[in-house]
């Protein structure tokens, strides 16, 4: 983020309550990023658990025996199906990175927010632009996490629309087969 002219040129007339208000502002706006992260984390655990559980369950009958080989062959497009749900729901859940509002002391405490300034109010301004175009920065990238991870999400939701389809043609194969 770059200043404009206009900011450049008349800084120090520039009131901190301005930049103040910019920040909360920036401040709102990546909490929101993180809220939408922390929605999608929610759906994808949910819609992986569920799957996973099905799975289980489809496998399992299958290795018990209480299913018929028949019905295992012709459950194969289900079983396709099922896995490319937890493939995607996984991969909107696995290990993500998410930028949050703060900042540690440490990164505010150097000598470039003070040494350059005498008047301690203009080091404050810069010290606001400074978390200002922070925020600004973490808020792009948090947005380009979760895009990335809400397409995967609907890639899971419309592998899930597709199971009836994937129930009728593992029919369809038991009645060609057998």
């Amino acid at each position: 983020m770059e200043l404009s002219p206009y900011l450049q040129k008349n800084w120090s007339k520039i009131e901190i309550d301005h930049l103040k208000f910019i920040l909360e502002q920036a401040e709102k706006t990546l909490n929101a990023t993180v809220e939408t992260a922390n929605g999608h984390s929610k759906k994808s655990a949910w819609i992986f658990g569920l799957f996973l559980s099905i799975l289980i369950v489809v496998l399992g009958s299958w290795i018990t025996g209480e299913v018929s080989g028949e019905y295992m062959i012709s459950g194969i497009p289900f079983i396709c199906n099922v896995i490319l749900i937890l493939y995607f729901s996984f991969r909107a859940q696995k290990m993500y990175s998410i930028n949050i509002p703060g900042t540690r002391a440490e990164g505010l405490l150097t000598d470039e927010f003070f040494e350059p300034f005498e008047d301690p109010a203009l080091a404050y301004k810069n010290m606001i632009l400074s978390k200002c175009i922070d925020y600004d920065e973490s808020i792009v990238e948090n947005r380009i996490i979760n895009n990335r991870r809400l397409q995967r999400l609907e890639k899971a939701s419309k592998m899930i629309l597709i199971i009836p389809c994937s129930v009728l043609l593992s029919f369809l194969l038991y009645l060609l087969l057998y």
